[in-house]
């Protein structure tokens, strides 16, 4: 049961006070208020020489892209970062490939 009270702002769901007024936190917002700004693969993305498959072999490059790490989505936009994305996309790994490369 859900009961307003419209003076203090504030909702009650069996017994447990609601702030009205506040908005949800994202997984986003968490990760930016912890101010990871120095994440290894900021200074990968960064270096003139880092390739596409080394940032991609990253563990957390998921959790980087969810939370709109600047640097990070910059890097994968470049045309030849595109191009090369694209062609994992639509091509088959070849029989000698090692199964890291196969799945990536």
């Amino acid at each position: 049961a859900v009961v307003s009270t419209q003076s203090t702002g504030q909702r009650r769901v069996r017994g447990f006070a609601i702030m009205s007024n506040r908005k949800p936190a994202t997984s986003a917002m968490f990760w930016q208020q912890l101010n990871l700004e120095d994440s290894l693969l900021n200074e990968l993305v960064t270096k003139e020489d880092t390739t596409l498959d080394r940032v991609l072999e990253e563990s957390d490059i998921i959790q980087e892209c969810k939370t709109k790490n600047e640097k990070l989505l910059e890097f994968l936009s470049r045309m030849e970062n595109m191009h090369q994305l694209i062609n994992y996309i639509i091509s088959e790994p070849q029989d000698d490939s090692d199964e890291k490369t196969k799945f990536l």
